[in-house]
């Protein structure tokens, strides 16, 4: 880890020591956030020194990309085309809408979900996305399709909350969340916010 920080901070002062790019932030934490993100992205050359590809990331937004998140993308994908704008993924790589043609959500799904959500996305749960497991808000036994507008990570516990206890949740198009109880409660939460993760 110490060996990693020291390459990212070695690779900051190599690229940014004269200038920096026009649109980094002028916050010093957002600034050294925004620097350190772009030199992550330009150690992730391949052996001869080619890029695998340009990365496109929004940064004025409220969301950040985690850098395991960045890298999965760069490296798996060869090409890096993330837009988030106000919680909801734009445009990222691979296919986000498989429909009925499969239940399980592929990699590029699991990778944007990644990108939008830390932990479970039940309001106050702090079981890490790593964790929680993909959730179709209309089931897939009721027709539900494997669309990333219809995919949410939730953590066991409330999975089974879901499933079993009577939790009806519906989901915006924007990612905001609403969650009834059967005891008529209501929690609305959404959309899903990353600060660094």
């Amino acid at each position: 880890m110490v060996r990693l920080e020291n390459l990212i901070d070695a690779k900051v002062q190599a690229l940014f020591h004269d200038t920096q790019p026009a649109n980094c932030p002028t916050d010093l934490l957002a600034k050294q956030s925004f620097l350190r993100a772009h030199a992550v992205l330009a150690l992730l050359l391949d052996g001869n020194g080619s890029r695998l590809g340009r990365p496109v990331i929004d940064w004025g937004v409220p969301v950040d990309l985690p850098d395991r998140v960045l890298a999965d993308l760069y490296r798996v994908a060869k090409v890096c085309t993330v837009v988030v704008r106000n919680g909801v993924i734009i445009d990222a790589p691979g296919e986000l809408n498989l429909g009925r043609s499969t239940r399980v959500a592929n990699r590029a799904q699991r990778r944007a979900l990644g990108a939008l959500y830390a932990t479970c996305s039940i309001p106050g749960c702090d079981v890490r996305y790593s964790r929680a497991k993909l959730h179709h808000v209309i089931w897939w036994r009721h027709d539900g399709r494997t669309d990333l507008d219809n995919l949410l990570p939730v953590c066991e516990r409330h999975h089974q909350n879901i499933h079993n206890d009577g939790w009806v949740l519906t989901l915006t198009a924007d990612q905001i969340l609403t969650i009834r109880l059967p005891d008529g409660q209501v929690m609305t939460t959404g959309p899903p916010e990353r600060g660094a993760a």
